[in-house]
């Protein structure tokens, strides 16, 4: 909690909450830099969707049916750095990548 006075000496109170999630360590991606696929491996988690990002942040790929060892086709996108948000029961992370 901190305490905040402004400009004419008016105090109030302020507080936040933060959440940290842990990384599920079940999920791998690979390789990376990637050239005409990408990999996502994952064993316990329970993975609802996947969604490749550009650099802009506009979603390019999405899949709702996740299979494990499930392959993304990188070869009709251009050379760079990309996102890959995987939403899980649990929350979601987001993986940078890069392809050449």
């Amino acid at each position: 909690i901190w305490t905040v006075m402004d400009d004419s000496g008016n105090i109030d109170t302020c507080s936040f909450t933060l959440n940290i999630q842990e990384y599920d360590e079940t999920i791998s991606i690979f390789p990376n830099p990637a050239r005409d696929k990408i990999t996502i491996k994952f064993k316990d988690a329970k993975i609802e969707k996947i969604a490749l990002i550009d650099i802009l942040g506009k979603e390019l790929y999405t899949n709702k049916n996740v299979q494990r060892n499930q392959e993304i086709d990188l070869k009709n996108y251009a050379c760079g750095t990309y996102f890959l948000r995987i939403y899980t029961d649990k929350g979601s992370i987001i993986e940078k990548f890069v392809k050449h």
